[in-house]
């Protein structure tokens, strides 16, 4: 009797191991790289946008298998970060068009292990018809779109929300970084959340950070500190104030600590080599853009 409840366990858990199995991907990741790798300057934008679409499409079909989540895609050549604590995942990327400005896009992937329906989310970049993005609320066909490289879960009495770091190349003028917040809401994700507190002028739902496209800016999360520090930006020059295009780093640092629900901005934060490190933080399509 005995011997018969082992082999029972044995077996069960045998048959529980092989159903974790990771699947491999490989294949439909090459896939999704050969059509990604068609996208390129050489090409016309009715092009490019034709490719861009038939990625999506292949993307999205390949997503629809709840166990691709498990699967790393470590090859895809942009932006693909996974929560801390396995909830979720988004992949992002971008296109440049014609007239000079850039296009984001993304898919939010669902762990199909956690209490919500398995579901993939397409974002659509939406920024050009935000009126008010540091106050909007967000939704995956409205999205402000930015390519992602860190999450950072905190906790609002009692629910989870997760801050983005994100990068949005913009234009061929400027640049921005983001720091965003996604919350689900019976499974539906949200971007925005009234978190960020600002000196006198009460709190917002994103920051957004605008500066020269040839200039580089810090933003990066300091765990040991439970710290976002970022470079101050500051324009060139007096008469260059809000022309964002001869915003830089000005030398000082500033920062975001989590206290009593909501992010508190401190600036002149005395952060040593605020840069060491950070070039590891980031996926392998940004790294170059950082550190030329």
């Amino acid at each position: 009797m005995r011997l018969s409840i082992l082999t029972f366990f044995l077996l069960f858990s045998f048959q529980h191991l092989s159903a974790k199995k990771i699947v491999d991907f490989s294949k439909e990741e090459s896939q999704l790289i050969s059509v990604y790798q068609k996208i390129s300057r050489n090409n016309s934008e009715t092009e490019n946008i034709q490719f861009t679409a038939d990625f999506i499409t292949l993307f999205d079909s390949i997503l629809k298998n709840p166990e691709t989540f498990f699967y790393s895609f470590a090859n895809l050549p942009f932006a693909n970060v996974i929560a801390p604590d396995n909830s979720f995942r988004i992949y992002s990327w971008f296109l440049l068009h014609d007239n000079g400005t850039y296009e984001n896009f993304g898919f939010l992937q669902l762990n199909p292990e956690s209490k919500h329906t398995y579901s993939v989310f397409q974002l659509q970049d939406s920024r050009e018809t935000i009126r008010n993005p540091f106050t909007a609320m967000c939704s995956p066909n409205k999205w402000y779109g930015a390519c992602y490289y860190t999450i950072i879960p905190v906790k609002k009495d009692g629910e989870m929300l997760y801050t983005l770091l994100g990068w949005n190349p913009n234009t061929l003028l400027t640049q921005q970084k983001i720091i965003d917040i996604i919350r689900f809401k019976n499974g539906i994700p949200e971007f925005g959340h009234p978190i960020f507190e600002m000196r006198g002028r009460g709190v917002q739902r994103r920051i957004i950070f605008e500066y020269s496209a040839k200039n580089s800016m810090v933003l990066k999360y300091e765990s040991k500190k439970r710290m976002i520090v970022f470079d101050h930006l500051a324009p060139s020059a007096p008469q260059y104030e809000d022309i964002f295009e001869y915003y830089g780093a000005d030398g000082s640092i500033d920062g975001y600590t989590y206290k009593k629900n909501r992010w508190r901005f401190q600036n002149i934060v005395d952060a040593r080599n605020p840069r060491s490190g950070f070039k590891e933080h980031l996926p392998k399509f940004l790294q170059f853009l950082f550190y030329k």
